[in-house]
């Protein structure tokens, strides 16, 4: 949360996705528990206030589960874009590659 927090509240980058293994799948026992609790500010560390979950997509599935991050992945930029981002445009002045 702390380095989300970082990216997003600096204007470092449009949106996140963040991705890991499905529920039950993951060898951490608790990981998708533990990072969504931070996520609700439920535990420590946790994601604060001023970060916009609307620039946030979640997404936990196995390897075999492409196509739901690539809908994650659809649907963030299509939210960007909508919210007039600069999204595929380059970020404050840097041209994009």
């Amino acid at each position: 949360p702390p380095f989300i927090d970082y990216i997003l509240s600096r204007d470092l980058a449009d949106g996140v996705i963040i991705t890991g293994c499905g529920e039950g799948r993951c060898n951490d026992r608790f990981g998708v528990d533990w990072m969504e609790a931070r996520i609700d500010g439920r535990r420590d560390p946790h994601l604060r206030g001023r970060v916009s979950r609307d620039r946030l997509r979640v997404v936990w599935g196995s390897g075999q589960d492409t196509n739901k991050l690539k809908r994650a992945v659809s649907d963030l930029e299509a939210w960007l874009t909508a919210q007039g981002s600069d999204f595929g445009r380059g970020r404050k002045g840097r041209d994009s590659a």
